[in-house]
């Protein structure tokens, strides 16, 4: 914002703001598109990782017991074969997370700044036509 006390904002500093919020608005939205379509292809990548990794271990033998890995024990060693992949994944995950959060925030202070404006909008005119 671009006062500290609300009370003596001009209309334009308000309007001014509100261009702001709303530019602000908009590359929030494009950087969290960008984030979702890099989750999205990274998590693919790690379904296919991990898929390949308990294909691998299926015909492989346990060399602690000598039997066949379990179910859980595949998707485990898939797990620790990939993890840096999931790691990725995973802070992504919060980065859009984040993300959200902001836009939220954003979108809440445009309404703000919007209803702020349409009062201020009122004693603008009022005072420009000197019925005030």
């Amino acid at each position: 914002m671009s006062k500290e006390n609300p009370d003596t904002r001009t209309f334009p500093e308000i309007e001014a703001d509100n261009r702001a919020i709303s530019v602000e608005l908009g590359r929030v939205q494009v950087y969290l598109g960008e984030k979702q379509k890099e989750y999205a292809e990274k998590e693919h990548t790690l379904k296919v990782a991990m898929a390949k990794s308990r294909v691998a271990l299926s015909s492989v033998k346990n060399p602690d017991t000598g039997k066949n890995y379990t179910e859980q024990q595949k998707e485990d060693e898939a797990l620790i074969d990939n993890e840096q992949l999931s790691f990725a994944v995973a802070v992504l995950g919060a980065v859009i997370e984040v993300g959200k959060g902001k836009l939220s925030v954003l979108r809440t202070q445009a309404e703000l700044v919007r209803s702020e404006q349409a009062s201020a909008r009122v004693g603008y005119e009022l005072e420009r036509t000197g019925t005030r």
